[in-house]
């Protein structure tokens, strides 16, 4: 059996990998957020979600499959140096920019339902730390662990079913009905962001040892997975909650498992969102590992290590801006639109250029 470097992960691996970054902050919310923009059948929008990601895999792959390079080795070679810089320059701050958007979301969760007294930047500072000490090791060591932690997604998905116990089908029914087009293009919107760290694969297929078609099923899979349980996250809640009662909870899953206790347990809410952190922490850093790839790229006499502390640093610093409510909305607005354009958009314009040039030799 072939050893792989410490630079080289599995398919198996890259499964892992897909599925511990795309779940994160908002398996919370994602139930009021799809009943708010889409009405109680707002949950039928996921499944668009996930098949829309797909698709944008797919492309992904095909672009892949031409240039056998990750994204900051293929921009420059398909259009031109300079645009190909801009374009690395401009992901690199994408992805630093999602990892700050991920502490800030976060920070806003944890410190309503457990840390109410202790200080944001304390807070944050713990989660840096973890992910600095993860992400500066090699990509294998960090896809083991997130292998072995997701282990624990047994236990999330058995702390979301709990809420079945009291759930009410007639909430969602009947199916489909007073589901207009507009509200189902905004409910697979907000399914779609939720979902967002797919992405990776513009850079994890180059580091994935495999056939093409390997690295194809495994990301697929992921995908597919992370759909269902982001469809589960939303369709228990909206039947354990009315309609009405769904508009003024803001994380339905946390509100839903607070209702239960066990001679064990006392607030599952709690275990639940312990859990919870460790899924932040590996989505937060897949995207400081990705930034800081970036960075090396864009300063190759930048070593690796000094890379990851300067996003990590960065993205604390920026997660640590003075903000109120009405700011974390504008600012979550603002990433959720801006995403779109790179993890649809740009991959699509590289697809276009990648049929324009001939295929690198493998």
């Amino acid at each position: 059996m072939k050893i792989l470097s410490p630079s080289e992960i599995t398919p198996f691996q890259l499964f892992f990998i897909i599925i511990q970054t795309q779940i994160g902050v908002n398996i919370l919310s994602l139930a009021y957020t799809v009943s708010d923009e889409a009405g109680w059948n707002g949950w039928i929008a996921i499944p668009l979600g996930g098949l829309f990601t797909a698709i944008i895999m797919i492309v992904i792959w095909a672009v892949y499959k031409r240039q056998r390079s990750s994204l900051f080795e293929m921009a420059p070679y398909l259009i031109g140096k300079v645009p190909g810089a801009f374009l690395n320059t401009l992901y690199t701050l994408f992805f630093l920019g999602i990892a700050a958007v991920a502490l800030v979301l976060y920070a806003e969760v944890i410190t309503k339902w457990i840390f109410h007294h202790t200080p944001v930047w304390a807070v944050l500072l713990i989660m840096v730390i973890k992910a600095v000490y993860l992400v500066q090791k090699d990509v294998q060591v960090m896809a083991q662990f997130y292998v072995i932690i997701s282990g624990a997604l047994i236990i999330l998905i058995a702390a979301i079913c709990v809420g079945l116990f009291d759930a009410n089908i007639n909430y969602i029914r009947p199916f489909g009905q007073n589901l207009d087009l507009p509200s189902l293009y905004h409910g697979m919107k907000s399914s779609i962001l939720a979902i967002v760290g797919f992405e990776l694969v513009l850079i994890f297929f180059a580091l994935t040892k495999g056939t093409m078609k390997q690295k194809l099923k495994a990301s697929l899979a992921a995908n597919v997975f992370v759909t269902v349980l982001y469809t589960m996250s939303a369709v228990i809640p909206m039947m354990f909650f009315s309609p009405k009662e769904i508009e003024i909870v803001p994380e339905p899953v946390v509100y839903m498992l607070k209702a239960y206790s066990t001679p064990v347990f006392e607030r599952i809410d709690l275990v639940f969102l312990a859990i919870w952190i460790v899924f932040v922490l590996t989505s937060y850093s897949t995207y400081v590992f990705l930034a800081s790839k970036g960075v090396t790229t864009l300063f190759p006499a930048m070593k690796y290590k000094t890379a990851v502390l300067v996003v990590a640093l960065l993205s604390y610093l920026l997660a640590l801006i003075p903000r109120n409510q009405l700011f974390i909305d504008m600012v979550t607005e603002w990433a959720g639109n801006i995403s779109f354009l790179f993890i649809a958009g740009f991959p699509i314009f590289l697809y276009i250029f990648s049929l324009l040039r001939k295929r690198r030799p493998a």
